[in-house]
């Protein structure tokens, strides 16, 4: 009795099997043999005929964007496949994988364009990723960083824009759209997109540096040397960024802070020579003139023709000529301003020779 169950059972499935298989249309099955024969124009052809025979049948539609993407005819692959969903939703999942593996095919080549530095290139590969989906946000991340490199950065924005939108939680759209704000001086825009990252992304350094940085170009130091100053709590050990906390410090006048910057950039960037320039230029204008002229000399062991380490020299000696002259002193006032033409005439010479 169980085995009578067993064969009855078997023959059943045997039956689905065809009435299903019987389900499939002509114009389908005709296409895979054309596939097989490698010729996918006449699948294609066959099944546009079935499309207009049995436009509510929603395979014929499918297999016409599973071939036309294998084509690489993506924008007729999404007109089949939006109408193959609009027919049978339960295809969705398939049709999110085949637009998937093309969109990931030329997203990969985009990126290994783009770091080859082949931008005109990476940039129609990230077209490409657009035509297969427009809601992805690496599509747009994509365009944004490569018309970036191109220097297209007005252009960099809105993609960057949508990027985030998209996808607020992808931190490299969030540095880069930060990025294309701040060169294209958009500072307002940059401190209301800096603030959002600082929300979201706390520990990232980054939304508390371009806050700094759009503040300053506000001409807001106070705010600008704030999260600057938070930028270095969170990084002490980077010299770059203690170069820019001294830049802002500097810009508000406030030069024993400057000094006390630079001195720090400097200790961690003892090669750097703008830093070391920077620090002179600060104790210079602090009054420091002996602490300043050491600096210089520190200068010259780096770049020993530079003529901006001259010239840096020359301003020094004249700030203390002016502070003799002030006092009376007119012997040591005249001494310092030989030693300015001196060092003018140094730096001139040296500009000669780099000409």
């Amino acid at each position: 009795m169980y085995r009578r169950v067993e064969k009855i059972a078997a023959s059943l499935l045997v039956i689905s099997f065809f009435i299903f298989a019987g389900c499939e249309s002509s114009y389908v099955r005709s296409a895979r043999l054309y596939m097989q024969q490698q010729n996918p124009e006449k699948a294609i052809k066959i099944l546009d005929e079935g499309a207009e025979k049995e436009p509510d049948n929603p395979k014929i539609w499918y297999e016409l964007g599973v071939i036309n993407g294998q084509q690489g005819n993506y924008e007729e692959m999404n007109r089949a496949f939006d109408k193959a969903l609009s027919l049978d939703g339960s295809l969705d999942s398939s049709v999110k994988g085949e637009r998937l593996q093309y969109w990931d095919t030329h997203y990969r080549n985009g990126a290994n364009l783009g770091n080859e530095e082949k931008f005109e290139e990476a940039l129609d590969e990230f077209k490409i990723t657009r035509v297969i989906d427009d809601q992805k946000a690496g599509t747009y991340f994509g365009l944004g960083w490569i018309n970036s490199k191109l220097g297209n950065h007005e252009e960099a924005i809105p993609h960057l824009e949508r990027a985030v939108e998209l996808d607020a939680e992808d931190l490299n759209s969030w540095h880069q759209l930060l990025n294309e704000y701040y060169v294209t001086e958009k500072n307002k825009k940059l401190v209301q997109a800096s603030q959002k990252m600082i929300e979201k992304f706390p520990e990232d350094i980054s939304g508390f540096d371009f806050m700094a940085r759009a503040h300053s170009a506000l001409g807001n130091d106070s705010l600008g040397i704030i999260y600057s100053e938070k930028v270095v709590e969170k990084n002490p050990e980077d010299g770059n960024l203690w170069f820019n906390l001294g830049g802002l410090y500097a810009s508000a006048k406030k030069y024993p802070d400057a000094v006390r910057c630079y001195k720090k950039s400097v200790e961690l960037l003892p090669e750097d020579y703008d830093a070391i320039y920077n620090l002179a230029l600060v104790l210079k204008l602090d009054g420091k003139f002996d602490e300043a002229l050491a600096v210089v000399e520190e200068m010259m062991q780096l770049r020993s023709d530079d003529p901006d380490s001259y010239r840096m020299q020359g301003n020094i000696y004249r700030s203390i000529a002016e502070k003799y002259e002030s006092e009376g002193n007119i012997d040591k006032a005249n001494e310092y301003k030989a030693k300015t033409a001196g060092c003018f005439k140094k730096a001139q010479e040296l500009s000669k020779d780099e000409s």
